[in-house]
């Protein structure tokens, strides 16, 4: 139970960050991303932010 709660938490900090940057480079972020980055584990969010540093559109962020 804790170990979950401790991971939800990470990935809610982690969604929170990513969401932020990509607004601040992209600007308006379409829904269908932040429904991905809604779901998506806190691993998967730290290898999207990483990406959103050289992506040249926000397509980029969430390929592969």
């Amino acid at each position: 139970g804790i170990a979950k709660g401790i991971a939800k938490g990470r990935a809610e900090g982690e969604a929170v960050l990513i969401t932020r940057q990509l607004k601040r480079r992209f600007g308006d972020i379409p829904e269908p991303f932040l429904q991905k980055i809604a779901q998506s584990s806190a691993e998967t969010l730290l290898i999207w932010g990483d990406r959103v540093l050289d992506a040249k559109t926000i397509d980029e962020v969430f390929k592969g």
